[in-house]
């Protein structure tokens, strides 16, 4: 715990002495953002409702993923079958096609109007928590399911105003955060599902 305590303090300072301008700093960002992991964490870890949350959540997505691998069994048979003798683990047949299943997956839901709707729900909150710009709150709740390069797409019609800061932040929340294509094939290599899904939340406000 302490050795996690002491990187987090490294990095901040690290932040701090690169910035360009430290006056201008938003220190409500920064201290509300680790309240907000702090709270998440709390309320999963330590709380009975929490940890039943992140199972229902948790079991929700494993359901949608094992419904990708019943498909990836019907394409490729025996292939990923690890049963079968001589067949291992190839991550071309058993996680590949479960990233293009989630990536099509998420495409439809955007499509349909519900992933905007998400997004919608979790930057505000950001915004308002935070003290955030818009364009930065809903690309860093758009990265809990996009990834880098879907995500600022949601705040397309803020680019041209964007400062340079903002742009920091929004490359940052991208590079910060498993896109859901990637959370499947994480899932697929044999990550446990629930801190998948507790990273990929906790990584918005981070």
């Amino acid at each position: 715990m302490l050795q996690s305590i002491l990187g987090i303090a490294v990095l901040l300072g690290v932040g701090f002495l690169c910035s360009e301008n430290r006056s201008q700093i938003s220190w409500r960002a920064v201290v509300g953002a680790f309240a907000i992991i702090l709270v998440v964490a709390g309320f999963v870890l330590a709380t009975e409702a929490g940890a039943d949350v992140l199972l229902a959540v948790s079991n929700g997505v494993g359901t949608v993923f094992n419904y990708g691998t019943e498909g990836i069994k019907f394409a490729f048979g025996n292939l990923v079958n690890f049963s079968v003798d001589g067949i291992g683990f190839v991550w071309a047949l058993q996680v590949l096609p479960q990233i293009i299943f989630t990536a099509s997956l998420t495409s439809l839901l955007y499509y349909m109007g519900i992933m905007q709707w998400f997004v919608r729900i979790i930057g505000g909150g950001l915004q308002l928590v935070l003290g955030t710009s818009r364009a930065e709150s809903m690309n860093a709740a758009g990265n809990i399911v996009l990834g880098q390069t879907e995500a600022p797409l949601l705040v397309k019609p803020f680019h041209r105003v964007l400062t340079r800061a903002q742009i920091f932040a929004i490359m940052v929340g991208g590079l910060s955060s498993i896109a859901g294509s990637i959370l499947a094939g994480l899932a697929g290599m044999g990550v446990g599902i629930n801190y998948l899904v507790m990273a990929c939340f906790m990584s918005a406000p981070a």
